[in-house]
């Protein structure tokens, strides 16, 4: 005996069940791949720790440099240019999965590709905390003047053109401890902008939560950020200060 097919009715009730289902699952499945990335990052964030420490452990307690091409007396590599490219992994580690230029960035290309130019140029995801630990042409800081490595930013989810409203928001390698939204600074890049994850000098990583990059800065978030230097830098509350 030959079975009936469906009926049209018993069709568009499937679909309709369907498509609640689908209604019902898809914001979940979403936060779940939002959440993925958040912990991507964090993960990233704990290699390059680890990576500045052993490079401290190799290099007489020293954390690595910023170079610049502009003087040959001093490294004429930035900061993450110097933690070894030949380790299993160092490249992917360098970009967050939600940097708008993540997906555009692949290293060791050739000579010429934009891509490889966006490496050399600094346009990496993490911004190093560059006036405390490695100021362009100047020694870097020794992991035995920092008195609390727990509280002390080593870096940070950045970005480059905070300062223009209609961005591209791209990452940056170096990260200033105030406000100053005319040169790199932290950015708030994950959960639809509420959190920046950071890496502090003792290796571990954890998000920051704020409503705004003012406030991240705020102390209890990252540190005073009065957008003033000579307030900022030495500050006790400055938790991007080595103490």
């Amino acid at each position: 005996m030959k079975r009936p097919g469906f009926t049209l009715i018993e069709l568009l009730v499937v679909i309709a069940i369907i498509a609640i289902l689908a209604s019902l699952l898809l914001p979940t499945l979403g936060s779940a791949k939002a959440r993925a990335k958040v912990v991507q990052c964090l993960s990233n964030q704990k290699q390059i720790g680890l990576l500045c420490l052993t490079y401290a452990g190799d290099y007489n307690d020293y954390l690595p440099p910023n170079g610049t091409s502009d003087n040959p007396a001093y490294v004429n590599q930035a900061w993450y240019q110097q933690l070894g490219p030949e380790k299993t992994g160092y490249w992917s580690c360098l970009w967050c999965p939600e940097d708008p230029n993540y997906a555009a960035i692949v290293p060791g290309l050739p000579d010429g590709d934009q891509r490889t130019q966006n490496w050399r140029y600094g346009f990496i995801s993490y911004g190093y905390n560059i006036c405390y630990l490695g100021w362009f042409e100047q020694p870097p800081a020794r992991l035995a003047t920092v008195a609390r490595p727990t509280a002390t930013v080593l870096a940070v989810d950045a970005t480059g053109q905070a300062g223009n409203p209609t961005g591209p928001y791209y990452g940056y390698f170096l990260s200033l401890p105030y406000v100053d939204t005319a040169n790199p600074i932290a950015w708030l890049r994950h959960n639809n902008g509420s959190q920046c994850n950071v890496v502090w000098l003792d290796g571990h990583a954890a998000g920051q939560a704020a409503k705004n990059y003012n406030e991240l800065y705020a102390t209890g978030a990252l540190g005073w950020g009065s957008g003033n230097p000579a307030i900022d830098w030495g500050c006790p509350d400055n938790k991007w200060d080595l103490q």
